[in-house]
């Protein structure tokens, strides 16, 4: 496995009692950054086979966790592979 690191913004900022949920669905490789009045920020450092796997992973826990629409990752051309602007 590889280790992948990168950002995924969401379109706003965790709360408190989401930040510390975010261990119980496997995402204790991800340190949110919350940023008052802007959206937050998960940054990742993630093991996969691949970065697809990696990135893919870590959208479908923060989705269901945070339900929080994810707008890009922070990986330049890779918006469509995680569904960036989706409704």
């Amino acid at each position: 496995m590889n280790l992948y690191e990168f950002t995924v913004h969401l379109d706003r900022s965790p709360t408190d009692d989401e930040v510390d949920a975010l261990y119980e669905p496997g995402l204790d490789d991800c340190s949110p950054v919350s940023r008052p009045g802007g959206p937050g920020l998960l940054m990742v450092s993630r093991q996969a086979d691949t970065l697809t796997q990696a990135i893919l992973s870590v959208v479908a826990a923060a989705d269901l966790l945070l339900r929080a629409r994810l707008l890009t990752p922070d990986m330049g051309g890779l918006e469509a592979l995680v569904g960036a602007g989706r409704d």
